[in-house]
C-alpha cells in the first residue's frame, strides 16, 4: 500500500512539472515615453531638428541642434533640480542655486557674474533678470511678462521628463516655452488677442507627435513641431 501511495505521488508530480503546463510571463513595467527628436519647420526657413538624451531616472541630460555643432548638457543636484547647463562643451556654463524648498534663489555666468531669482509663492511669480514668469501647480509657464497660455488636461512633450521646467523654458526661452510643457498646449495670446491657433496630433498611446501653430497676429508666423520617441 504505501509502495502504491509512493508511485502515486511521484506520478501526480511529474504530471504537475510537464512541458504542458502554460508559462505567464512576468508582468513588463510600463516605460515612460520621452521625446528623442523634435524637428521644427517654419515658413520660409530650414528646418531645425534637435535630439534629446535622457538618464536611467528620466532627466533630460543633452540637446543636440544644428547638425551637432551645439549642445546643451544638465546636470542634476541630490533632488533633481537642474544645478547646471552647459553649452557647447563647456565653454559656457550657467550654475544654480537653491533654497532649503528647492526654490532658485540666483544664478551664476561663467564669467562669475551672480544674477538674483525673485520668487513671490503667493502668485508663483519668479523673476530671471529682465524677464518674469507665473507658473501653475504642475511647474508649467502660464504667463511671461505680457505672453499668456492655456492648456488641455492631455500630455505634453515633456510629461515624463524629471526636473523642473522654469529652468529649460527660461534658458532656451526660444525653443520650450512654446511647447516644451507636461500638457499640451492649448492658447498663446498676449494681453489682447489671442496669437496662435494649436492643433495636436496623438498617437494611439496618447503622446503629441505634430504640434501646429497657425500665426493669427502680423509677425507671428506658422510653425510646426514633429515629434519622435
Amino acid at each position: 500500500m504505501k509502495k502504491l501511495l509512493l508511485i502515486l505521488v511521484m506520478t501526480m508530480a511529474a504530471i504537475s512539472c510537464s512541458d504542458d503546463d502554460p508559462v505567464i510571463p512576468e508582468p513588463e513595467a510600463i516605460k515612460p515615453t520621452l521625446v528623442s527628436k523634435m524637428t521644427v519647420l517654419r515658413e520660409g526657413a530650414p528646418e531645425d531638428v534637435f535630439h534629446f538624451t535622457y538618464d536611467a531616472k528620466h532627466r533630460m541630460q543633452k540637446i543636440t541642434y544644428d547638425e551637432g555643432i551645439n549642445t546643451v548638457e544638465m546636470s542634476y543636484n541630490d533632488a533633481d533640480l537642474v544645478n547646471r547647463m552647459a553649452f557647447n562643451g563647456n565653454p559656457n556654463t550657467l550654475d544654480f542655486f537653491y533654497n532649503d524648498q528647492n526654490i532658485p534663489v540666483a544664478y551664476q555666468n561663467s564669467d562669475g557674474t551672480l544674477l538674483p531669482v525673485n520668487y513671490n509663492a503667493e502668485t508663483n511669480f519668479y523673476t530671471f533678470g529682465p524677464s518674469s514668469y507665473i507658473l501653475n501647480a504642475i511647474g508649467d509657464i502660464q504667463s511671461t511678462t505680457r505672453v499668456h497660455y492655456s492648456y488641455t488636461d492631455k500630455k505634453g512633450i515633456f510629461a515624463n521628463v524629471v526636473g523642473p521646467n522654469i529652468i529649460m523654458m527660461q534658458q532656451l526661452v526660444g525653443l520650450f516655452v512654446s511647447v516644451g510643457s507636461k500638457v499640451a498646449m492649448e492658447k498663446v495670446y498676449n494681453d489682447n488677442a489671442q496669437m496662435f491657433e494649436i492643433e495636436t496630433t496623438y498617437d494611439d498611446s496618447g503622446y503629441p507627435v505634430k504640434i501646429a501653430y497657425t500665426g493669427l497676429l502680423p509677425l507671428h508666423a506658422n510653425r510646426t513641431y514633429m515629434l519622435e520617441y
